[in-house]
This record gives structure tokens, sequence and C-alpha cells, in this order.
């Protein structure tokens, strides 16, 4: 039997931590992808408890300095919502690009493209 979808709706309204609503928030997702020559672009769909639905955010990975940069003003859950490591397994005719974030391993996340 599913639980209903909004049961936890009421711990929600309580004060948070920047780490609490990381922790608290739903999957990472990428909803794009886009390789250019040496950079990646990345697309995410983050949930945010202040507006209470999902904002698109950008993300720029540069393969020389193994850098992200965030090309989107950014809210305080989202300055903590930091992808540090990018794994890129050549397969033919796909690549697994594998994503994680510094807080918690709820936000891997696995794009074949």
């Amino acid at each position: 039997m599913m639980r209903c979808p909004h049961s936890r709706r009421g711990r929600a309204q309580r004060q948070h931590t920047k780490l609490d609503m990381l922790h608290n928030s739903p999957k990472l997702h990428i909803n794009a992808l886009t390789v250019h020559k040496n950079a990646l672009t990345v697309h995410t769909n983050v949930w945010s408890i202040h507006t209470n639905k999902y904002e698109i955010h950008k993300y720029w990975y540069n393969v020389h300095t193994n850098t992200w940069t965030l090309h989107t003003n950014v809210s305080i859950l989202h300055t903590n919502v930091d992808i540090v490591h990018i794994n890129v397994q050549m397969t033919m005719p796909k690549k697994l690009l594998k994503l994680h974030t510094t807080n918690s391993p709820k936000f891997n996340t696995i794009v074949m493209i």
C-alpha cells in the first residue's frame, strides 16, 4: 500500500538549516546534457522549499580545470548543491555520466547520453 505523498508535508514547515534542506529535498534530477568541445553543460531540476517547486539550474563543467560553475542565480538552498565529481566512461554508442554532490549520496545521479 502506497503512502500518501503529502503525509510528510507538515515537517517541511519547521525551520531548516542549509544541510537539512538538502537532505530533505528530492533527488537531484538531470534533465538535459550538452557536450560541446571540452565543455559539459548540465541542466538540473532541484526542489526548492522556498518556492515549493522545482527550479532549473545550469551547471558548466570545464574538463581542463575539473571544476563546475553554476550559471544561474541561486538561492541559499542551491548554493550548497555543488557537483564535485564527474566520471565519464566512453561506451559505444553512449557515455555513462555519474554526478554526485558534497552533501549526500541521495543526490547521486547516473545519466546515459
